[in-house]
């Protein structure tokens, strides 16, 4: 029967499962390499609910975890067609996730996402010339580039290393802080003012899944 693939962590500690998670179905725990993988059976002719609400129990399955351990999440719905093709799946990266998940053990992700309150203007764009137009985006990215800088040097205290990338609308920045360090870390952040004209969110914490070696490659 297709197996529905949660999160891998580390055998021990011990955690607390959730009895049940997506269509209800039991929460199993198997061995693999030294790892420990969640699963639960799935089958499509169950799925009677919005794939949302799926993924949502999915969600608070994983975040049911991670309160209590570092995890390496799967995304919703990775899908296998049985236990022993989840277990080949680990075998083969068993090395790389060890080592994510000793390095990023006591560790969590937090994120700050800032952008323009309006969008990039288009009105006017046919007056401008090619170069303006590109030189104002340059300057609108600096503008977010700066405020995002603001952050990171705000809860440099705590940071065992950052990241960050453009999205669609902004910037994005991601921090590997302590989990211990959490609660004073977001208090931190929540100091920092932006320009008028930036919107500033602040998330966490995650699995720190943008500090996988893997997601490097």
């Amino acid at each position: 029967m297709p197996v529905l693939a949660y999160c891998i962590t580390e055998l021990e500690p011990r955690i607390n499962v959730p009895a049940t998670g997506v269509q209800g179905s039991a929460i199993k725990s198997l061995q693999e390499s030294g790892l420990r993988c969640f699963v639960s059976n799935y089958s499509d002719q169950a799925s009677t609910k919005p794939v949302r609400e799926l993924a949502l129990t999915f969600s608070r399955v994983l975040q049911d975890m991670f309160g209590q351990i570092a995890i390496i999440p799967f995304c919703f719905p990775t899908l296998l067609s049985n236990e022993a093709e989840l277990s080949a799946f680990v075998r083969e990266r068993a090395a790389q996730y060890h080592e994510d998940l000793f390095r990023l053990r006591d560790a969590v992700q937090m994120e700050v996402q800032v952008n323009f309150q309006q969008a990039d203007p288009k009105t006017g764009l046919t007056k401008q010339s090619g170069k303006d137009y590109m030189r104002a985006r340059q300057l609108r990215h600096q503008k977010l580039d700066a405020a995002v800088q603001e952050f990171r040097r705000a809860g440099q205290t705590h940071l065992q290393d950052w990241r960050q990338r453009d999205t669609a609308t902004g910037i994005r920045g991601f921090a590997l802080v302590p989990r211990a360090a959490v609660t004073v870390f977001l208090e931190t952040m929540r100091r920092v003012t932006v320009p008028p004209d930036l919107n500033a969110r602040i998330t966490g914490p995650w699995p720190a899944t943008e500090f996988f070696e893997e997601k490097e490659k």
